[in-house]
This record gives C-alpha cells, sequence and structure tokens, in this order.
C-alpha cells in the first residue's frame, strides 16, 4: 500500500510540502453503459489519493 511505503521512506521526518497531482476524466454521462465503472475510476483517481496525502499531512507536516 502506497501510505506505508511512503510512511517506512519518511521514517518519521517531516517535510515541508506534499503535492497531491491527482486527476482523470470519464467522459459521457449516467446514461452511458459504463457510467458506474467510470465513475469508480475517477473517484479512486482523485478522492482516494486525496485522502492518502491528508492522512500524511496531518502527520508530516
Amino acid at each position: 500500500m502506497i501510505y506505508i511505503e511512503i510512511q517506512s521512506s519518511l521514517n518519521g521526518e517531516s517535510v515541508e510540502a506534499i503535492f497531491n497531482v491527482a486527476g482523470g476524466w470519464a467522459g459521457g454521462n449516467a446514461s452511458h453503459k459504463d457510467f458506474i465503472k467510470n465513475s469508480e475510476m475517477v473517484f479512486k483517481q482523485s478522492v482516494n489519493s486525496t485522502l492518502i496525502v491528508a492522512s500524511l499531512a496531518s502527520k508530516y507536516l
């Protein structure tokens, strides 16, 4: 898991900044056959990485 890898790399040291360069885009609309699948992908790309960064920031900034 990326969070554990980063935590291990930091070894308790603080950092001055943490950047989250998340993002993604999926075309279509709610009637598209892949709407749910695409929405899950966008959620994973954007929200999950933001949660990881927020947690790391609360401990290492």
